[in-house]
């Protein structure tokens, strides 16, 4: 079968005498930018189902695998791949200006001499301009070499959460998504950005852990190293419950809360994440640690695959949890 851009509608015929199936739903059109395709491509596509028909067969199959691997949450555009593109270059050749601009006066010198344009006298002076520029350049370089070495993963993972962090949580438009523990710093200490981020009207989703399951506080208060205990840790799951109770009266529709049947290796504050400009921000539970878990990592929404793959695990977590 061929699928014009159009988003043709299939027929029977094209179902070699097999009928559509009648359980499919309504038609829905969606842009797919295609791996090794320049330009994206529109395919009409009937949702799927367990049982599905000649043409479900030959074309939400692939397209399936596109949403579930890749696209489940969303798609990136080709312009912010564009920007990260254009922003690399712009670093590469900021970092060696200098040694551009000698090369190029050089060159023009060179030639300039050679046509006898330029007297030996101003080939001289640019000589040893060049020269003071080229001495410039190395001793910048030997400084930078003689420097602390740093490694590119020292920027990525942090021991500590970003400033970053609290910047967009306090100008969060459109949804947040707090997945935690038991919350008592977040909720605890941040009931007044909670209540800022509902009066603008945007959707805040907090899953914390289920305080009835005894064993899940068990195991979270054994990888804990300040000592606590299970009853210590429902105690806290209760008071940040108590504490959300009361901003669920206030917004109701706005602030919903889950628990989670499971325990969580991964602390999340995701903001704005159906928007351009989405973040994620993870933090990395340890076992036993004496001071903040690391390491704490940040995904882009121009990050790509990685973002949209954490983003659609994060969303697996909420749906699994039951409504507290």
């Amino acid at each position: 079968m061929e699928y014009s851009e159009s988003g043709r509608m299939p027929s029977a015929g094209d179902c070699a005498g097999e009928d559509l199936c009648d359980r499919t739903g309504p038609l829905f059109l969606q842009s797919l930018p295609l791996r090794g395709v320049s330009h994206r491509v529109s395919i009409t596509l009937r949702p799927w189902h367990d049982q599905p028909c000649c043409f479900c067969r030959r074309l939400v199959f692939p397209i399936r695998h596109f949403q579930t691997r890749r696209y489940r949450l969303g798609f990136v555009s080709m312009s912010g791949r564009f920007r990260e593109r254009v922003r690399l270059v712009k670093a590469a050749v900021f970092v060696d200006l200098d040694l551009y601009a000698l090369l190029l006066a050089g060159f023009i010198f060179t030639i300039l001499g050679a046509t006898g344009v330029a007297d030996v006298k101003t080939l001289s002076s640019v000589v040893l301009a060049l020269l003071s520029l080229m001495a410039f350049s190395q001793i910048r370089t030997r400084r930078v070499q003689a420097g602390p070495a740093t490694h590119p993963y020292d920027n990525l993972f942090l021991a500590d959460f970003p400033p970053a962090l609290y910047e967009h949580r306090d100008s969060v438009s459109q949804d947040w998504l707090y997945i935690g523990v038991s919350g008592y710093r977040t909720i605890g200490a941040g009931r007044l950005p909670i209540s800022k981020v509902l009066q603008r009207n945007a959707k805040v989703r907090i899953l914390l852990l289920d305080h009835r399951r005894e064993d899940l506080l068990r195991a979270a208060a054994a990888r804990s190293a300040s000592g606590a205990t299970p009853e210590r840790l429902r105690e806290r799951i209760l008071a940040s419950l108590s504490e959300l109770a009361v901003l669920v009266a206030r917004f109701p529709g706005n602030l919903e809360i889950r628990l989670l049947p499971f325990l969580t290796t991964v602390g999340v504050n995701a903001f704005d994440t159906t928007g351009p400009n989405g973040r994620v921000y993870v933090q990395h539970y340890e076992y036993a640690t004496q001071g903040e878990s690391s390491p704490i990592y940040t995904l882009r929404a121009s990050d790509g695959y990685w973002y949209q793959h954490q983003l659609a695990e994060f969303e697996r977590m909420w749906d699994e949890g039951r409504p507290a």
